[in-house]
């Protein structure tokens, strides 16, 4: 499977790219640039210059799937949902898969914790974040 990994390069991210590899996908990893791309000596590997902020405004991202014929994308930063959505629906990605934070649904109220929302998300950032997360996810649910 090709797998497009965008925030491959933090803690979460280069584990996650080593999984990927050891099954046998192929991975592109997607960073701003500031933190160094691991060298895995794997020549499934693949690294590519995007800031997150532009990267769907301008529409390279899109066209970046497209020329990949990118299967999945892991999107490990969770800034804008509805925009990669998007951009995978319109390349042809057929999973998208992105990661969020404990946080997003509040004050844990019982251990382990549910996917659902507990209490309010006492930080605003993640408050956001989730929401754009819940409108992507009605926007599948439409789309099919």
């Amino acid at each position: 499977m090709k797998v497009t990994l965008i925030g491959g390069t933090g803690h979460i991210g280069t584990f996650l790219t080593r999984q990927l590899l050891d099954a046998g996908d192929e991975v592109t990893v997607v960073s701003s640039g500031r933190k160094p791309v691991p060298n895995y000596e794997n020549n499934r590997m693949s690294y590519v210059k995007f800031t997150y902020a532009d990267m769907f405004a301008d529409g390279s991202f899109e066209a970046f799937l497209k020329e990949s014929k990118t299967d999945a994308v892991v999107d490990i930063l969770q800034g804008n949902t509805s925009g990669l959505y998007n951009a995978c629906l319109a390349s042809g990605v057929g999973q998208v898969v992105v990661c969020g934070s404990l946080w997003m649904f509040g004050r844990p109220k019982v251990v382990p914790t549910p996917e659902i929302t507990q209490t309010p998300c006492p930080f605003d950032g993640y408050q956001s974040r989730y929401n754009d997360m819940l409108s992507a996810i009605e926007l599948s649910k439409k789309d099919g």
